[in-house]
């Protein structure tokens, strides 16, 4: 497993006039209870509604040049390609979380790839709660109160969770990249 503690905190340049673009692109993208394994929970792990698009999508090049520039520059993970589809995620109203978890599984589309960076891209800034908390191996906690076009990058394998919201709407694009499993 990993042993590296560092998350990163990017300012993606992304402002709210090319975030209501990317939302107006997904609009219509069918949007479902998240689950947990791919099964359907009651609401009290994980309370959010999620879609998914290609990760072909010119978003989703973008999240991809956020990942392979702070993976040269902090990580230096042996990194394949995208493990699946970039998740579309949206927080919405009162309660709407995710309890503690981490990312690290076997990729979905790949010959033994595992996922090895998690990346968060939030497109959203007015919404009450909803922080980001990453806690390191060291046992550091992060907080990240995300703004529109902010990211967030760590370790797949850190444990993590969305507060629950107080108020508001919060979307944002969530995407794994893959490699060897960890030795």
């Amino acid at each position: 497993m990993s042993k590296n503690g560092i998350v990163v905190s990017v300012t993606s340049g992304i402002d709210k006039s090319i975030a209501k673009i990317i939302k107006t692109q997904l609009q219509d993208l069918p949007l479902k209870s998240a689950t947990l394994d791919g099964e359907y929970v009651d609401g009290s792990e994980r309370n959010s509604q999620v879609s998914w698009i290609s990760k072909t999508h010119w978003v989703a090049g973008l999240m991809s040049h956020y990942v392979n520039l702070v993976n040269d520059q902090y990580y230096h993970y042996d990194l394949r390609s995208w493990a699946q589809n970039i998740q579309y995620t949206v927080y919405n109203g009162q309660g709407t979380g995710y309890k503690w978890h981490n990312d690290y599984q076997e990729a979905l589309e790949g010959d033994n790839l595992w996922r090895k960076l998690t990346i968060s891209l939030c497109l959203d800034d007015e919404y009450e709660g909803g922080e980001l908390q990453v806690f390191t191996p060291s046992c550091e906690m992060h907080t990240y109160k995300m703004n529109c076009g902010d990211i967030v990058i760590f370790s797949s394998d850190m444990m993590h969770r969305v507060r629950p919201l107080k108020s508001g709407l919060r979307t944002c694009l969530v995407g794994w990249y893959a490699g060897p499993k960890f030795k």
